[in-house]
């Protein structure tokens, strides 16, 4: 509760070693003129086996107005105002001191549209192993997957190549959802971070990407 810190909280998770995570924002829905932003993603912990917390411990702070968060890699993968961070604690004193941008570039005009409710898909979607950083840069990571769930839930067959139409059309649709500034019925919104959202090697392949349509 509050008297440990915790207010505002818009995502938890549980952990292997049964600690919840709390991510916390007292930035949102909007700063306050000079404020700087500090949000915080906590740990809570039964150190007594009591069944209730006590301790407590800041992950990482300094975050702006993050929406959603999910373990996974040694870290916290963080929806962080404009960008996807992921932290983590590379010393071992529980806090991280590691910081890492996957991805810039979206959407905050509306702060009710962050990017939130992070959830790891049956398989891996390709981000479990290598990590998208070293992946795009040492090019082993592939641009397209396209898989079959139902039939394939462990991603073993990639169907990119079996149905390019239909990879035409996704990113189609991709580029005009983010022309748009959004995916639901309402007036075109501001994007200014495209193209940054993407990696070269992405705009190179798919040039409808490249810039929004005129």
């Amino acid at each position: 509760d509050e008297t440990m810190g915790i207010a505002n909280p818009v995502c938890m998770r549980w952990d292997a070693r049964g600690r919840l995570w709390v991510l916390c924002t007292w930035a949102y829905p909007q700063l306050k003129p000079g404020e700087k932003p500090n949000d915080k993603l906590f740990i809570l912990e039964d150190t007594k086996g009591d069944g209730k917390a006590d301790k407590i411990s800041t992950y990482v702070d300094g975050l702006n107005m993050p929406t959603g968060f999910a373990l996974g890699h040694g870290g916290a993968y963080i929806g962080n105002g404009r960008d996807l961070i992921h932290v983590r604690d590379t010393t071992g004193d529980g806090k991280a001191d590691k910081r890492e941008v996957l991805f810039t570039g979206f959407g905050t005009g509306d702060t009710h549209q962050n990017i939130n409710s992070f959830a790891w898909s049956p398989g891996s979607g390709g981000w479990s192993g290598p990590k998208p950083a070293a992946a795009f840069k040492n090019k082993t990571l592939l641009l397209v997957q396209l898989y079959n769930l139902e039939s394939d839930p462990a991603e073993q067959t990639n169907l990119r190549d079996k149905h390019p139409d239909l990879v035409k059309g996704l990113v189609g649709e991709l580029s005009q959802a983010i022309g748009k500034g959004r995916t639901n019925p309402g007036p075109k919104q501001s994007n200014e971070g495209w193209p940054s959202t993407f990696h070269p090697r992405v705009l190179a392949r798919f040039s409808t990407l490249a810039a929004p349509e005129k």
